[in-house]
């Protein structure tokens, strides 16, 4: 299902003369993610800056400290392919069991973008019908609202999307 945040980005990245590639797939976890060959795959592509969406499947589980581990997997693996990382928290809908503080406090050295805190909430009229994906105007707030903060949290280093953490975090 289309979140309309990728398209929302497209343009600003080519704007910003740079190469703009998503790799996605609907209903997966991070779990999945943790050991999928398909990462390393595309990390061997040596990108600069990663943006990370996963956890939207996972905001209702009754233990979400379980998945502590796949995360810090998953921010170990592209950071060691030398990309900056940004992990997007999911726009909640329905609450959240604890995913978000999991995804927080577990996916450094990945920066962490708290889409729910910064965006806000998402009113029906930027929903999709299903009452969960954002619809093409709440995905274009949520994309301006994640280029300002990346533009925000741009360092001088000469080191292309080199970002700067406004919060330590181990």
């Amino acid at each position: 299902m289309e979140a309309f945040l990728e398209q929302n980005l497209a343009s600003r990245f080519s704007l910003a003369g740079c190469r703009y590639s998503v790799h996605s797939e609907t209903a997966t976890s991070t779990i999945d993610w943790a050991y999928k060959d398909q990462l390393g795959e595309w990390l061997e592509q040596r990108p600069a800056l990663v943006l990370v969406t996963l956890g939207a499947n996972e905001l209702d589980l009754p233990a979400p400290e379980t998945r502590g581990w796949a995360v810090e997997r998953i921010a170990r693996r592209i950071s060691a392919a030398g990309a900056t990382c940004v992990w997007i928290a999911p726009l909640t809908w329905n609450g959240d069991t604890g995913m978000l503080r999991v995804i927080h406090d577990h996916s450094a050295p990945c920066l962490f973008f708290d889409s729910s805190g910064i965006v806000g909430e998402l009113p029906a009229g930027e929903r999709q019908r299903d009452g969960i994906h954002p619809n093409p105007r709440g995905g274009a707030r949520w994309a301006s609202a994640l280029w300002d903060w990346l533009g925000d949290h741009r360092s001088s280093d000469p080191v292309p999307w080199s970002l700067v953490a406004f919060e330590r975090r181990l």
